[in-house]
């Protein structure tokens, strides 16, 4: 799956469009792939497509919903 922030650049992190509409899908489908993931490859992926830097924090935020 693509990061949030390259499926859907328009949408900034915290924006509204997370908590409805495709965004939501889309982040609800993100969590739930990326959830079970074993630390290394949660790792790999994070160094493969680092977070904007208005992202930051997304992937120890997302791990602890």
């Amino acid at each position: 799956m693509l990061p949030p922030w390259e499926k859907y650049p328009d949408l900034e992190y915290g924006d509204l469009g997370w908590r409805m509409g495709y965004g939501e899908e889309y982040l609800d489908a993100f969590r739930e792939w990326w959830v079970p993931l074993p630390p290394p490859d949660k790792r790999d992926y994070a160094g493969r497509y680092p977070p904007p830097s208005h992202w930051e924090g997304f992937f120890s935020d997302i791990d602890s919903v």
